[in-house]
């Protein structure tokens, strides 16, 4: 039989589980590829931003000792986990300057709008409880239901590392990098307020396996732009806001530095 003549047969198909799992990856694997894609066309920092979480909460996951089936599910919450942004107007996703509180409200309903896009993919079920609740806190003052300590969910807490450690340690339009052990120190100060602190130590744990000896940073950090910055002082935010989401809400003390980190279009840019 030719090559040719095979290339035209059409394809065996075949049954079993091992079967069915191999359509549902595939299946899988294209829906968020497309919704990634998506996300490139509104805003291309984004979609790096969000594949770089997915890998670390992947990691974080890993050193947690998760099976492999629970850390692929934690690495697609995390990338998937900004995607409600596709609901956010590309103005506010890209301004520079400080948001509006009306402003902010809208970028705040990002995790609202990623659950639901994602609640007609059967397929990303298990990344759901990330996507929808990457921004709550331990101490219940996040959003947007307010849940408290192990009540948010598991995936949803390493995500949220992941999230906050990329978004300090890479370079945005409005300040340089941090470096990994400048992150890592205020993912700690932050722990038990904003952070679970055994996800914290997890990805200390993860990155500390991975790095040089002696180096103390992760494969390719010193790559990204502003990641050898001096750090600069971080103000004592984490019991009154999210730390690492800048002075953003109105309890914050007047005035206090601006220290803009997440991304969203508007967590991380300061008030002045």
């Amino acid at each position: 039989m030719s090559p040719a003549h095979r290339r035209s047969q059409p394809h065996t198909v075949c049954w079993g589980s091992a079967c069915a799992r191999r359509v549902r990856q595939e299946a899988q694997q294209a829906t968020v590829q497309a919704l990634m894609l998506a996300l490139e066309l509104k805003d291309p920092y984004t979609r790096a931003h969000s594949e770089r979480v997915g890998a670390l909460a992947a990691r974080i996951a890993r050193e947690l000792g998760a099976p492999a089936a629970r850390v692929e599910a934690v690495r697609l919450g995390g990338t998937l986990h900004d995607i409600g942004k596709l609901a956010v107007p590309t103005g506010l996703l890209r301004k520079n300057g400080p948001l509006t509180d009306e402003e902010r409200g809208v970028v705040q309903l990002h995790p609202v709008d990623g659950d639901a896009v994602l609640r007609g993919v059967p397929v990303l079920a298990e990344a759901r409880a990330a996507v929808l609740h990457h921004h709550e806190r331990i101490d219940g003052t996040g959003y947007p239901y307010g849940l408290t300590g192990g009540r948010i969910p598991e995936a949803a807490r390493i995500v949220a590392v992941a999230d906050a450690f990329d978004a300090m340690t890479s370079t945005r339009a409005y300040r340089p990098a941090r470096p990994d052990a400048h992150a890592m120190a205020e993912l700690r100060r932050c722990a038990g307020t904003q952070f679970d602190p055994v996800m914290v130590e997890a990805l200390a744990g993860a990155l500390a396996a991975q790095a040089p000896t002696g180096a103390g940073a992760r494969p390719g950090a010193g790559a990204r732009p502003g990641a050898g910055a001096p750090a600069r002082p971080v103000p004592a935010l984490c019991g009154a806001t999210a730390a690492v989401e800048g002075p953003l809400l109105a309890r914050v003390p007047a005035r206090p530095p601006t220290w803009a980190w997440l991304d969203a279009g508007a967590k991380g840019k300061g008030v002045g």
